[in-house]
């Protein structure tokens, strides 16, 4: 089954649950969701290249982020972080 089809039969149970319910007096008003406006406008092979550029993104911010741990790691490790630190304190 599609996920266009999942969402027909979704809209449909939706419609279904607000007729029952509706009063004689109101007025529906459907508006599209973006992600179905989006589908119908944009082609397939577009879409493809837009999480195609999303996923790559991720994956520059994921190595961003991967190389400013490791400096923050080498620096720890360099400034002998796990030895004992002498401070002076001036006592007045």
């Amino acid at each position: 089954m599609t996920n266009e089809t999942n969402e027909t039969g979704r809209a449909e149970r939706v419609e279904q649950d607000a007729a029952a319910t509706r009063r004689r007096d109101e007025v529906v008003i459907r508006i599209p969701t973006l992600d179905r406006l989006f589908r119908e406008i944009v082609p397939d092979e577009a879409r493809q290249h837009l999480r195609n550029a999303r996923r790559e993104r991720l994956l520059a911010l994921r190595s961003i982020l991967d190389a400013a741990i490791e400096r923050s790691e080498r620096a720890h490790d360099e400034a002998g972080a796990d030895k004992p630190a002498r401070m002076q304190i001036q006592v007045d």
